[in-house]
């Protein structure tokens, strides 16, 4: 117990140390920090205000409650395995801390309890102001506002001890090749593809909630099928569900109310306990293992010759830009994380919609438009509000920034190769999203309206070149090269929460203008046409602003290279 806290205390005072100069970063990070989540927090918590009446009216508080908890356990599982990963196996310090008189359990526990503090704190601003307006607004009982604390605290602890399990193994295997950073990066990616798919193989096998409708009008045939999608996906996560009935009150196992949000309350934290129990002593046992793998016990690497035989400048760099990506897992995680789920997650909306064309054709119609206009802001959100390519080009090099001052490459070639690497996967992800999202509107709602197709691939190709040049010229301007870990240049990094946040908002909106443009056509007999209309609107207003953006990045690219030292 002594060895993990002076093990934790270290690790607290080097999360907020102070960058090189002396320039104080831990302040301008949890600044950072505390704006992102203060800002999210206020917007999911306006909308559960303003539609709070509404979602107690149509009974989905329990639905409603679980879906928020299952957004912090999923957001802590995804970001938490990245930052195991780069704290635990990919960090400079691992080496140094192993060779301490301090036990690799500490060690590890110190490392995940720095995690859950961090994750745990941005969950909870995150959870707390939705979960409290949702409870105002549906007049909850105080076991409502008991199931908040509860979930603030322990959900994220769930989501990290899985997260710690299933990121040894994978970094244990990619041990085995000679670029395990890469190896462990793709199998990261790999891995959460796989998950999505299995969600949704799993949502589709629990047999659809019937929920009648209150009209016999297209709107509320649609409302009604989209809560019994709802309903129908919540078995997925059922811990995170019974903890939500607990505190809503919902229907249980039991026919006792009182007995019943005892029992849930029960599976929850006994599912935590169960997880504490079997999943930290196994991925302790598997950390020490892998540490003395890595360590001294490590075989000696093998030669491998290489060709660097080179069919250009811009070629090369190209190249160069792409093996600096790969090698570490946790910046190809964040960087090419959204080119991989993108289309899993267009799909995964389209599933999630619940009708089919043969019931209602006028509901299939008015809902398929409505899950296009969210399949496309997701696109625009994780292609390119969320392009951390872009927004890391320059962050990613570090210390070894140096030597791209002074080679002599002219500074545009080497924007050129970022700006590349930054955009293919992204086109490519964007094009397999939109064709994904057809197959599935049409295999789902019987409906694919080509206007739709073309206008969202016009979206795409203006869209992201738009956000990915104001990332690299925000990155270029305010880069961060004396980071340790990847955490420290993403998460930990005020220059890259502020943009990414905007970006997020600026597609969220772009999303809400389609959505509501397109319902009001719709309404008018326009159909998915006006959604068309409105998204190509958009195309047009994102060509601008990359025409704009992309003259200042040119004019300015010298300037602001040389003025940047390591």
């Amino acid at each position: 117990m002594r060895g993990y806290i002076i093990v934790l205390r270290a690790l607290m005072r080097m999360t907020f140390r102070k960058g090189a100069g002396g320039r104080d970063r831990s302040l301008g990070t949890l600044i950072g920090m505390l704006i992102t989540a203060g800002i999210m927090s206020a917007c999911v918590a306006v909308v559960a205000g303003i539609f709070g009446g509404k979602i107690n009216e149509f009974g989905l508080v329990t639905e409603v409650t679980a879906l928020l908890l299952a957004a912090d356990f999923m957001l802590t599982l995804i970001f938490g395995i990245v930052s195991v990963m780069s704290s635990l196996y990919f960090s400079r310090d691992g080496e140094f801390l192993a060779s301490l008189p301090v036990r690799s359990n500490a060690v590890m526990a110190a490392k995940v309890s720095v995690i859950y503090v961090q994750e745990a704190a941005v969950g909870g601003l995150f959870v707390l102001p939705a979960a409290i307006t949702l409870g105002v607004a549906a007049s909850a009982t105080a076991a409502f506002y008991v199931m908040t604390v509860i979930a603030v605290v322990f959900v994220p602890v769930a989501a990290l001890l899985l997260a710690a399990l299933v990121s040894v193994p994978l970094v244990y295997v990619a041990g085995f090749f000679r670029r395990r950073g890469a190896v462990a990066a793709v199998l990261l990616l790999v891995l959460f593809a796989l998950l999505m798919t299995a969600y949704l193989v799993v949502t589709n096998l629990v047999p659809a909630v019937s929920v009648p409708s209150d009209g016999g009008d297209a709107v509320g045939a649609a409302i009604s099928a989209l809560i019994g999608g709802v309903r129908r996906g919540m078995y997925v996560i059922y811990p995170v569900y019974c903890l939500a009935r607990f505190g809503c009150g919902g229907d249980g196992l039991l026919s006792d109310p009182a007995a019943s949000a005892a029992v849930d309350l029960c599976i929850f934290i006994g599912a935590v306990a169960l997880l504490a129990a079997v999943l930290f002593p196994v991925s302790a046992l598997l950390y020490r293992r892998t540490v003395l793998r890595q360590t001294e016990n490590a075989p000696a690497s093998r030669r491998v010759r290489k060709d660097y035989t080179m069919s250009g400048v811009l070629g090369a760099f190209v190249r160069k830009e792409f093996r600096m990506l790969m090698r570490n897992p946790s910046f190809a995680f964040q960087c090419l994380g959204g080119v991989v789920l993108s289309p899993v997650m267009c799909v995964l909306i389209f599933v999630m919609g619940g009708v089919r064309s043969g019931e209602d054709p006028a509901a299939s119609v008015l809902v398929a438009q409505i899950m296009w206009s969210v399949a496309v802001m997701i696109m625009l959100m994780m292609l390119g509000g969320m392009n951390f390519t872009a927004l890391t080009a320059i962050t990613r090099e570090g210390s070894t920034f140096c030597y791209s001052k002074t080679i002599p490459v002219p500074f545009r070639t080497q924007l050129t190769a970022k700006r590349i690497i930054s955009l293919v996967p992204a086109y490519a992800s964007a094009v397999l999203s939109v064709v994904c999202s057809s197959v599935a509107c049409g295999a789902v709602f019987g409906v694919v309206d080509p206007l739709c197709v073309i206008s969202a691939l016009m979206l795409m190709a203006a869209a992201l070149p738009a956000f990915a040049e104001a990332f690299l010229l925000r990155d270029l301007s305010r880069p961060r090269l004396d980071w340790v870990t990847a955490r420290d240049a993403i998460k930990g990094n005020p220059a890259t929460i502020v943009p990414t946040l905007l970006g997020i908002f600026v597609s969220i909106a772009v999303g809400i203008v389609v959505l509501f443009s397109g319902l009001g056509l719709f309404m008018l007999g326009w159909e998915m046409r006006g959604t068309a209309a409105v998204t190509a609107a958009f195309a047009a207003a994102f060509a601008a602003v990359y025409v704009a953006v992309h003259a200042r990045l040119v004019s300015r690219a010298d300037k602001l290279y040389e003025r940047l030292s390591v």
